[in-house]
């Protein structure tokens, strides 16, 4: 059980960052829409969680969502501000 709170838990910050930082369809003010990128999240845990991954790597992994699977342009500097939050939760 303590396993599944923590897992959930971790699951919730990264939806913070996603939903605060990175935010590319501008939804993170309306709590109606916090599930928004919940699709995402469990790749993204996996990758940050990979021990190889770099800033870099989480930050070109957001661009893909953001052009190929949204079809949006997106924000570096903001991608990159996710990416490093992102990176810190587990390396932090």
């Amino acid at each position: 059980m303590k396993h599944a709170r923590i897992h959930k838990e971790f699951l919730e910050r990264i939806r913070l960052i996603l939903l605060e930082v990175w935010d590319p369809v501008g939804i993170g003010d309306n709590p109606l829409l916090r599930s928004e990128y919940d699709t995402y999240l469990s790749d993204i845990s996996k990758l940050i969680l990979d021990t190889s991954t770099t800033v870099d790597v989480i930050a070109r992994h957001l661009m893909y969502i953001e052009q190929d699977k949204m079809g949006l342009p997106g924000h570096e500097q903001t991608r990159l501000e996710a990416a490093k939050a992102l990176a810190n939760l587990v390396y932090g």
